[in-house]
């Protein structure tokens, strides 16, 4: 895990993901609206990415076309349906502890809660019980 990018247009949010990661030892990017995460040059594409669920709501087909690497969406609310839609089987509830964050984003520790039994077409009960 070397590098990782943050969406959320929280201040504070962002703050403590950053702070987290760097605390750890995991350089990160932050961004506070998902067009300035999908303008950013590429020369070191990320590892993962931790992804507000509400900051990146009707931009998630772009963002998942931006970053190629692991997605961890954060949500306080079970709307994960467009990121099921695309693939995406990591989600972390707010408000989290730092060593769910972490475990999150690190592929050497890949014990992260994922959502494989969800169909496309699942519901937000299906994803809860994933969890």
């Amino acid at each position: 895990m070397n590098n990782v990018w943050i969406l959320d247009a929280d201040e504070d949010n962002r703050s403590m993901a950053f702070e987290a990661l760097a605390s750890a030892g995991v350089s990160a990017v932050a961004f506070s609206s998902p067009r300035a995460l999908i303008a950013h040059p590429r020369r070191n594409p990320p590892n993962a990415a931790v992804i507000d669920a509400r900051t990146a709501r009707g931009s998630e087909r772009d963002i998942r076309g931006a970053i190629s690497a692991r997605i961890v969406v954060v949500t306080t609310w079970f709307d994960v349906q467009p990121w099921l839609d695309l693939g995406v089987t990591r989600f972390l509830l707010k408000p989290f502890e730092i060593p769910s964050l972490l475990e999150h984003v690190d592929d050497r520790r890949d014990r992260s809660r994922r959502c494989p039994g969800v169909r496309k077409t699942g519901s937000r009960r299906d994803c809860r019980r994933a969890m």
